[in-house]
């Protein structure tokens, strides 16, 4: 077969619009199926905090008076001597 110049050059051309536009055929649903993945994360971000403060609270309940009173009492005392720190040196640095 003899390879005609225009017309393998339209071949060409035409073959390579389809690849290069042709696209894919499930982006028309990409931005809503992107939303309701978003949402099905945060909820399940949501049910996991939930479910720590649930076991944070459960813990707490299972220990004795004097337990709870100790634990906050350090609770406390931490926070209290965290607050003073200062931040990281990178973050100082970095930040101005």
């Amino acid at each position: 077969m003899v390879r005609n110049g225009k017309y393998f050059q339209k071949v060409l051309i035409v073959v390579g619009l389809l690849v290069f536009c042709g696209g894919d055929p499930c982006f028309g649903q990409t931005k809503k199926r992107l939303k309701e993945l978003e949402k099905k994360e945060r909820q399940r971000e949501k049910g996991q905090r939930e479910a720590e403060t649930e076991l944070g609270k459960r813990h707490k309940r299972m220990q004795s008076k004097a337990t709870r009173k100790r634990m906050r009492r350090n609770q406390r005392k931490s926070n209290r001597l965290n607050r003073n720190k200062r931040t990281f040196f990178l973050k100082r640095w970095f930040t101005k």
